[in-house]
Formats: C-alpha cells, structure tokens, sequence
C-alpha cells in the first residue's frame, strides 16, 4: 500500500509540474514580449530611420532580456501557479486528489520545485548576466554611434545625422580626415551657436563610451537672444563630444548606475559613501533587491495557490486577472519601500524585504485554511464572496467574445 501510495504521489506531482511548466512557458513569453513591444517599436524606427544594421538591432534586445527576465520570471511564476490551480480547482481534480488521501500539502512539491528554479535563475541573471548586458548594451550602442560618426558623413551635403547638430563638410579624405567643417549647433535651443575650422576628424573614447568631434583651427560664433550682443572666439583645436546618450540613446534608453554593477562594486559604493557620509541607501537598496526580487518567485509560489482555489469558478481566466492585481500590489509595496528608503526614512532592508514577508503571512494563512476540509465560517465567505465575483466576470467575458 505504501508503494502504490508513493506511486500515486509521484504521478500527481510530475502532473501538476507539466501543468505549471506549460503554463509558466506560455506566462514567461507573454510577459516578457509585452515588456519588449515598446523597445522593439523604437528598435524598428532605428532600422528605418537611422539606418542602423538589422543585426546590431537583434545584438541590443538579446542585450536587454535580461533586465526583462529580471521582472517576467517572478511574474510567470505567480501566473503558473494561479492558472494551474484555478485550472484543477475548476476540473474538480483538486478535489479527485483530497479524496484519494492526499492534502494540499501534499502537492505542494512542485509548486516549490518550480518557485526554486525561479529563484535561481533570477538570481543569476540580478546577479550576472544583467549587468554584463547592460554593459553589452551600451557598448554596442557606443560603437553604433561611432559607425555612423564616420560613415554618415558625406561631403558635399548637410548631414543631420547627429539630433541638434547640422554638418558640412567640403572635402573629405580617404581617411576620412573633414576639411572646411561648418557646423550649427542647436541641441541648447537657449544657447545656439555657429562653429567653423579648416580641419576636423572623430575620435573615439572607449573609456567614457563617446564619440568626439575634433576640429582645428577654427571659430565659435554666437549671438544673444535679443541680437544685442554677438560672440566670436577663436581656437587652435576644439572638442565637440558627441555623448551617446543624445544620440542613440534617446530612442533607446541606455540602462545606467546600479543596475550595470556586480555586488562587489555595489558594496564597494556602499563603503565609500559611508566613509563619505553620504546616504547610502541608495545603493544599499539596489544590493538587498538583487535578492529580493528574485525571492519573489517562492513568495508567489507560496501566496498561489490559495489564491488559485479562489477563482475555480472562473478557471483560468481568474487566475490570471488575480495574478496581474498581485504583481500590480507587490511592485507598488516595492517601488513605495524604494522611494522611501532612498529619502532615509526607512532602511533599505525593510523597504525590499517587507512586500516578501506580507504576502508571505498571507499566502500561508490562507493555504492553511483551504488546506481545512471544514474551514471557518469567515475564511467560507471569502471564498464564496471571490467565487462569486469571477463567475460573474467570466460569464460577461464569455457573451463578450
């Protein structure tokens, strides 16, 4: 009897591991394409509009997944496990399976499982693999910049390559070298003003990741708003930097700060601002998140599935409208304890780790009741209460469509 009971078990839980793998794959997917429709759109306008090479654009968003995976993990988890349940809740399989001996408890091993496997991967990619693309990103973004620095520049023509500036170049030689440079400088539109030079050349300077502009022998001519005063200045040699982050950047935003660093240049910042005086939880901040969030995935695989017997009667479609609101609860907790700690009101622990511990309590308290074939009277009219409310969503969604 033992054996077959084992037997029983094992089957049930690879069953409800396919169930919440299938549907953490699909969640996964839909969260993170959702993330990336707004950088894709802005991606595709650099292909048309800027010229930029279809395959530098595929580098950027293979780039930037991690910092969406960062988010949509934790998120697909939560998904997962509340479809997953409203799903067997609504088939009365959860019901199939209590009847046969075995409690809630009991099937709670792959929930955990999959919630584990969400923390680790979360956890390298907060830890690794996001600051190495973030660093790839701006990178890459950089030597775009310098590409189009040398190459979009034609002779002979005003070239509006770089927003707020307008070129012209008389002769250009096959190295590239410009003569007779004018150029209109208007990226301050309080502050515009005229350079000319006999000779001018772009430089890169990987360290800073820009690009510059050098010009020799020239003049910078200005005048005041009101055309009173004019403003000429003469120089041997002059650097205009053409900053990434005005040029590429702004149609993609380049990540930058904490999120670029490794947990040793995290800490590292957080020791010289203390040696400093500073206030450093801004940075402490970023260091406890780079667990917490990742943490997330076993505090929504614990708060799931209770939350999933809620909506059996709306089957999945409760589950996921449940899940949104949870994530939508969670973020606002995160972001609220972000910007308060960061002011010094509350210390930095606290504010990432509080949303983990609530929903943590609930989510136990909760699974503990449902777990109760007899429950109290208070914890059946939250469940009939639920019920109720996403029968009646589903019914309207259904005539809807």
């Amino acid at each position: 009897y033992c054996r077959i009971n084992i037997k029983m078990v094992k089957i049930i839980n690879r069953y409800i591991f396919k169930e919440l793998s299938i549907s953490f794959s699909i969640g996964l997917l839909i969260f993170t394409f959702t993330l990336l429709m707004d950088k894709i759109r802005r991606l595709t306008e650099l292909v048309i509009n800027k010229g930029v090479p279809l395959s530098s654009i595929l580098e950027l968003i293979l780039y930037i997944l991690p910092s969406f995976f960062a988010v949509t993990i934790p998120m697909a988890v939560l998904l997962s496990v509340l479809v997953t349940f409203s799903r067997l809740s609504a088939d009365n399989e959860i019901t199939a399976i209590r009847a046969s001996g075995m409690s809630l408890y009991g099937i709670l091993a792959p929930v955990i499982t999959l919630s584990l496997i969400g923390v680790i991967l979360t956890t390298y990619i907060m830890i690794s693999l996001l600051p190495l693309g973030n660093q790839a990103f701006k990178t890459l973004l950089f030597n775009i910049v310098r590409t189009r620095a040398s190459v979009g520049i034609e002779a002979g023509v005003f070239n509006d390559t770089f927003e707020g500036l307008v070129i012209y170049v008389k002769e250009m030689s096959h190295s590239r070298e410009l003569q007779e440079v004018f150029i209109s400088d208007v990226r301050n539109p309080n502050e515009p003003y005229t350079i000319v030079a006999k000779k001018g050349a772009f430089i890169s300077d990987q360290s800073n990741l820009r690009v510059v502009l050098k010009l020799w022998d020239g003049s910078i001519h200005s005048q005041s708003k009101d055309a009173a005063s004019y403003n000429r200045a003469q120089f041997n040699s002059y650097d205009l930097q053409l900053d990434i982050d005005k040029n590429l950047a702004g149609e993609i935003k380049v990540p930058k700060g904490s999120r670029e660093m490794t947990l040793s240049e995290l800490w590292e910042k957080i020791e010289g601002y203390k040696r400093e005086g500073k206030n450093y939880y801004i940075w402490l901040v970023d260091f406890h998140k780079k667990f917490s969030i990742p943490f997330a995935c076993l505090t929504f695989g614990i708060i799931g599935p209770p939350l999933g017997l809620l909506t059996k009667k709306s089957g999945r479609l409760g589950g996921f409208a449940i899940s949104i609101g949870v994530i939508l609860v969670y973020y606002i907790f995160i972001s609220t304890g972000e910007n308060l700690s960061s002011e010094g009101k509350i210390h930095p622990f606290f504010a990432m780790w509080t949303p983990n511990i609530i929903f943590i309590i609930i989510g136990l308290f909760l699974f503990d009741r449902a777990s109760k074939s007899t429950g109290s009277r208070t914890m059946k009219m939250i469940y009939n209460y639920y019920d109720s409310i996403f029968s009646k969503f589903n019914k309207r969604f259904k005539r809807e469509t």
